[in-house]
């Protein structure tokens, strides 16, 4: 489900942002909540939605696990990066 959520955001921007040029500086992130990070699920959920909706390799991914409150929590950091300056654009949910 998340894939098609983050292949529809990179759908509606368009050409708005060149995500290649912006990943090299380090301006982008993927941050996905996950409740669910244990054993074989352990992989970093936002990194692979991220490659499987066809982000560049070089966009960082973070799953962040806070039970019932992951999702709204990768959406605090992801405006916490953005009102910082650190990066530019952030998929999250």
């Amino acid at each position: 489900m998340a894939v098609h959520v983050w292949k529809e955001v990179k759908e509606r921007v368009g050409d708005a942002f060149d995500w290649e040029a912006l990943g090299a500086k380090g301006l982008t992130d993927s941050v996905c909540g996950c409740n669910s990070q244990i054993g074989a699920c352990a992989v970093d959920i936002a990194k692979t939605v991220a490659l499987s909706a066809g982000y560049p390799m070089n966009m960082p991914g973070v799953s962040v696990n806070r039970l019932c409150a992951s999702g709204m929590q990768a959406v605090i950091f992801a405006c916490q990066q953005v009102a910082s300056g650190e990066k530019e654009v952030v998929v999250c949910g």
